[in-house]
């Protein structure tokens, strides 16, 4: 199967366009590209579906929820490979609900088609025997925005499986699960050559054998400024799991009181392929923190703490890269690092981070704040602080409104504590 192709920067414009003239537009516009399709029933959804999968474009289709849709069968496959046309959904805080049903999925993208999806809830969703995807399976180009993805569940893939190219932001990824004979990715599961962009978001209370919260099978997972929580795993990898090869890039984000039954994966389990955070927290993961079999760690402007039954980094190789992180274990359970405050890296072994609770801080999602006498604040590495484009980071897991450097260098770990702004314009603690 060939990579989608990537609309890019035509698309988006076209998308503005759109919305632009219907906000504009008093009433319903009726039901042609350019235009939205009010559906409030299953029968109109699907009826709405076949119009889009039939137009030859370029055009933009919308549909627009008008109330919650309650499934007793998987909606039709949203199908339309037209150059140039592509799909808006638009739930107004709707729900598309299958009710648990049997065999019922509520979404389920074809090859190629552009979706845009955006403040609808997705729930209850159940696959058909022995096909993946709970709640969506992506096989085109899909962008979930302020969505939630809830209580769906599939043999494997709980929540959603991406075959395809997915962006998600602000959504909301809990409750799902997948349980079938080595199931995997209770929230969303990525398959091989693939690429999954998450940013803003939570995943919470998913679960599976592996990869709770998230599933990377030699696939591309960028995540950014995301929570992890209370996701479990019955063998490894409570909230993330990497298979086959393939990368994950974890940055600004909390990995926070997930559990896996196997020592040592509690948070997160590299079997093979590349695992790199970039001032990630992880804590209280029962399991262990993080656990690499046979990949590679960077580990950068990081904290790592209070991971019973695991410790805060085990790895069975010696491809393990870390700078300027903290880890309150040493020894075996830090990765092999010697008690050190610092050590020739930057690192910060054996010692508190004196974390807070897991609480709203600010922005989105909820972080753990670092104490005022944290040895974690000002002791990162500013050129470390970058995203997966190599840009200097501007925030930290809170986003907009909290920038990533307040003192004299950045703090270690997704909290950024404040510093005191002096008439010179400098910040200090």
């Amino acid at each position: 199967m060939n990579s989608p192709r990537n609309t890019g920067g035509v698309a988006l414009w076209l998308i503005f366009a759109v919305w632009t003239l219907l906000a504009l537009t008093p009433g319903t516009v009726a039901a042609a590209c350019g235009g939205y399709t009010d559906v409030s029933s299953e029968a109109e959804l699907d009826t709405a579906i076949a119009s889009f999968n039939s137009q030859p474009g370029p055009c933009i289709f919308g549909i627009r929820f008008a109330g919650d849709v309650l499934l007793t069968a998987s909606t039709s496959p949203i199908d339309n490979s037209n150059q140039g046309v592509e799909l808006v959904i638009d739930g107004q805080g709707a729900s598309l609900d299958a009710q648990n049903l049997p065999g019922v999925r509520p979404l389920y993208i074809a090859y190629v088609s552009t979706v845009h999806v955006t403040d609808l809830t997705i729930e209850n969703g159940n696959a058909p025997p022995s096909e993946l995807a709970g709640g969506i399976f992506n096989a085109g180009i899909l962008t979930l925005s302020d969505c939630t993805i809830a209580n769906n569940t599939a043999n494997t893939s709980g929540g959603i499986h991406n075959d395809g190219l997915l962006t998600v932001s602000r959504c909301s990824i809990f409750g799902n699960s997948s349980t079938g004979l080595g199931a995997s990715g209770g929230g969303i599961g990525n398959s091989t050559g693939r690429t999954v962009t998450v940013t803003d978001s939570i995943f919470a209370g998913n679960s599976t054998q592996r990869g709770g919260g998230l599933y990377n099978n030699n696939g591309t997972a960028i995540v950014e400024r995301t929570l992890f929580t209370n996701n479990t795993a019955s063998l490894d990898g409570g909230a993330i799991y990497l298979s086959n090869g393939g990368q994950v890039v974890l940055i600004n984000s909390t990995v926070s009181g997930n559990s896996a039954q196997l020592a040592g994966g509690g948070g997160i389990y590299v079997a093979s392929g590349l695992m790199k955070l970039t001032h990630v927290t992880v804590t209280g993961n029962t399991g262990g923190g993080i656990a690499n079999s046979s990949g590679a760690l960077r580990l950068n402007n990081s904290v790592f703490s209070a991971n019973p039954d695991g410790g805060d980094c085990r790895s069975f190789n010696i491809n393990v890269t870390i700078k300027h992180s903290l880890l309150s274990d040493a020894g075996v359970t830090a990765c092999g690092l010697d008690a050190a405050n610092p050590d020739e890296d930057g690192n910060i072994i054996g010692q508190d981070p004196l974390l807070g609770p897991l609480q709203a801080n600010g922005g989105p999602t909820d972080c753990h704040a670092l104490g005022e006498s944290s040895p974690a604040i000002d002791a990162g590495d500013d050129a470390l602080a970058v995203d997966f484009a190599e840009d200097p980071l501007e925030h930290d897991q809170r986003g907009p409104g909290y920038p990533r450097r307040t003192g004299y260098g950045v703090d270690m770990g997704a909290y950024e504590a404040p510093g005191a702004l002096f008439l010179d314009g400098f910040e200090e603690r």
